[in-house]
């Protein structure tokens, strides 16, 4: 079955599966960390608005347009990740009409570098991208034009630079 031919329930209950898969993996991997609280909800209102006062970031990621994108895009996935009521990070990913690769466009940790998930946003919202790329049967995870300060975390949860692709992660591996 192709992406296209899956319908908005399937496709919200592979979201849904993509975002628990890698908050089970973090505390599989990480069994120290102590918070229970973790959790990946789609982009909403609620973490938009909680995102607001990340507004004086150098970087526009404007969240409110993002969260239009989700609401127009099933495809897409948008993911809020929380430490209790704490918004720790924001990310946006979508296939568009790819065969073969989602885009992850836009990823955001609160700037105050004060949360407690710091130093583990890329991994929790690139795992829960690259589960749902893999529930998509994609190919690969491609960052859309990376900030170059970026780049190293990037490449730390494994993405290489693939000529005429850009910064990429193979799927088949995962």
């Amino acid at each position: 079955m192709t992406q296209s031919q899956y319908n908005k329930a399937e496709l919200d209950n592979f979201k849904r599966i993509a975002r628990e898969t890698a908050i089970a993996e973090f505390k599989s991997e990480y069994p120290q960390f102590t918070s229970t609280s973790i959790t990946m909800t789609a982009l909403s209102d609620s973490s938009v608005d909680a995102s607001d006062s990340w507004s004086t970031h150098p970087y526009d990621f404007d969240w409110h347009a993002r969260l239009k994108s989700q609401r127009k895009d099933s495809r897409s996935i948008g993911i809020a990740l929380w430490n209790d009521s704490y918004l720790c990070a924001q990310c946006y990913a979508t296939p568009h009409d790819s065969p073969e690769k989602i885009l992850v466009l836009y990823l955001q940790a609160d700037p105050k570098k004060d949360h407690p998930l710091v130093g583990h946003v890329a991994a929790l919202c690139l795992t829960a991208v690259r589960f749902y790329g893999v529930l998509l049967g994609l190919k690969l995870v491609v960052i859309k034009d990376p900030i170059p300060e970026a780049i190293k975390v990037y490449k730390s949860q494994g993405f290489s630079t693939v000529p005429r692709v850009g910064l990429a992660l193979s799927l088949s591996q995962a």
